[in-house]
């Protein structure tokens, strides 16, 4: 059975909140944007798979007229025009999931949503979507595939087996001639980088989705952030660096601001490192496994280094400088909103935080959050942390087999790196949502202080949330904000040192796929279940680290760093 896989942990853009009443537009716009555009690609309504000459666009009536980007057709030298018809005889059906629970429900009408209509009106395409929520998105996919009651195309992070198996199951299109003839402005993005190719393309060598890509690589998507205003009430003048300095000021903020500071995630486990990594824990994601520099595959957890992370965190957690409930706690959730906005929280790890500030109404009077930096032993050392090594996205948008128009649509999924459906996606409608300052794109105050709803909503409701493929990090950016964000990038990125991170766009045989799906959701289950048990005292960390260790030997541990292992190794040889 196909699935869409699994969902990143939030890819989260930096951003800088100052709770005085203001938010830093540029912060919060690049995190709400990275995890809508994470999932943003297209698809094709069904059909019998007949290729259509692009000329006639399968009759219909095709513009002359020179499109923005002015690149050509790829190998032939076709010449790309924008709109792709001018009689508005072609509609796509799109299916694209509502991935996150922070968007809000705009899918449905998308008549006042500037950058979409901006993006049919120039490419002359119309666009169906079909938007089940993130709970039902595996189950309506499962659907489709298993009846091939397709839609165009499809916006996926995986398929079971890959996209290789995908392509073999006739479920997508292989898209590899398709690109390079119809989608040149997305190929000279892949071109410009070896690693950017090997990042879109399967062990098999097949291309089988418009990824979405980065204009530019923010290294720092997460990070600490911490109460500035308390650190200035206590007279501390310096942010903490070290674990002894964070602890000292955990104290300080249990003493004299509130019980259990630090909210730690509800997993027990900071996912991207900010506080684990200077322990040397190492993962990019929730799936545990980071790359030595010899190559070798290792699980984090099941290292002695998570287990000297788990006794830090048990260590705090006696002191209640931890929240006590923090298992119950659940990121991006109401309790999160009632715990920040009550002076409950000091310090938390911000992941897919721009959803926090929507309404900055509820911030206490003068509170505001500072980014900081993640967590090491001694000062100048680095930890590993999760950051941004391609710009190249694990998701992306996939042709189905079916599509009756798969010229048209590699055209119109093309149109989105250009520079005009940058413009489109990321701004909107010159004169309403942006207007141009110095010759630079800039959000008018209909966006950045909307009448009757939060920036997030007027972000959602008019403008990109669903199309932007080539998003730019800095938009916007005031000379306020680019210090923000430069802050952010410096003290989230340790100055661009790289964590020993997986791949992002590993591939997995049918087999491994299978297989590992399974053994990871146990093990996962498991260890979410056992890093609370450690971190509150329900288990004794020394007396039961080898029965731990030796649980998830029994659940497949090893079988799965050897599929990991593998996966590597073939995307090293690509």
């Amino acid at each position: 059975m196909s699935t869409l896989g699994e969902s990143q942990p939030g890819c989260s853009g930096s951003i800088y909140v100052n709770m005085k009443g203001r938010v830093s537009m540029k912060k919060v716009l690049a995190i709400l944007l990275v995890l809508v555009l994470s999932i943003a690609l297209v698809a094709c309504g069904s059909g019998e798979k007949t290729p259509q000459d692009d000329k006639n666009g399968g009759g219909t009536n095709v513009t002359a007229t020179p499109g923005d980007s002015g690149n050509t057709g790829g190998t032939e030298g076709e010449e790309l025009s924008y709109p792709i018809v001018t009689d508005g005889s072609i509609t796509l059906t799109w299916f694209y999931p509502v991935m996150s629970p922070m968007w809000p429900s705009k899918y449905e009408n998308l008549s006042e949503n500037y950058a979409w209509t901006e993006i049919q009106k120039n490419t002359g395409i119309n666009i169906v979507f079909d938007s089940p929520t993130v709970e039902m998105s595996d189950e309506r996919f499962n659907l489709m595939v298993n009846s091939g009651q397709y839609t165009d195309l499809a916006t996926v992070m995986d398929y079971t087996g890959g996209g290789d198996k995908a392509i073999e199951d006739g479920v997508f299109l292989r898209l590899n001639e398709l690109m390079d003839r119809y989608a040149p402005d997305y190929m000279a993005i892949l071109n410009s980088d070896p690693n950017n190719l090997r990042d879109a393309t399967t062990d098999e060598g097949n291309r089988w989705r418009f990824c979405q890509v980065t204009e530019g690589l923010q290294l720092a998507f997460v990070g600490l952030m911490i109460r500035q205003d308390w650190l200035d009430d206590l007279g501390i003048k310096d942010l903490p660096r070290t674990y002894d300095e964070m602890y000292d000021v955990l104290v300080a903020f249990r003493d004299s601001k509130t019980e259990g500071p630090f909210h730690l995630t509800n997993t027990g486990i900071t996912t991207y490192n900010s506080v684990s990594g200077g322990l040397g824990v190492a993962s990019y994601d929730r799936n545990y496994f980071y790359v030595q520099k010899d190559g070798k595959a290792i699980c984090s957890v099941a290292t002695d280094n998570f287990k000297d992370y788990l006794k830090l965190m048990r260590k705090w957690y006696q002191e209640k400088l931890i929240d006590q409930e923090f298992y119950a706690h659940h990121m991006n959730g109401q309790i999160d909103f009632d715990l920040m906005f009550n002076d409950k929280i000091g310090l938390i790890e911000a992941q897919q935080i721009g959803s926090y500030y929507a309404d900055m109404g509820m911030a206490p009077e003068g509170a505001y959050y500072e980014p900081t930096w993640g967590l090491v032993k001694n000062k100048g050392d680095k930890p590993r942390i999760g950051l941004n090594s391609s710009i190249v996205s694990g998701y992306g948008t996939a042709i189905f087999s079916t599509c009756e128009y798969p010229e048209i649509a590699a055209r119109f999924l093309n149109y989105l790196y250009t520079d005009q459906g940058f413009i489109d996606a990321n701004y909107g409608k010159e004169g309403v949502t942006f207007e141009y300052v110095d010759g630079k794109p800039v959000l008018t105050e209909f966006i950045t202080n909307p009448d009757g709803m939060s920036v997030w909503d007027a972000y959602c409701t008019y403008l990109v949330s669903i199309c932007s493929m080539r998003y730019a990090w800095a938009r916007n950016d005031s000379e306020e904000t680019l210090e923000n964000r430069r802050k952010t990038d410096e003290r989230w990125s340790y100055n661009g040192q790289f964590p020993d991170n997986m791949p992002i766009n590993l591939t997995f045989t049918a087999e491994e796929g299978t297989e590992r799906a399974k053994i990871l959701s146990d093990i996962k289950t498991y260890v979410d279940t056992m890093t609370v048990n450690f971190i509150i005292g329900n288990n004794d960390i020394d007396k039961d680290w080898d029965t731990y260790i030796e649980t998830l030997k029994s659940m497949g541990l090893d079988r799965l760093t050897e599929i990991h292992q593998a996966s590597l190794d073939r995307y090293y040889n690509r």
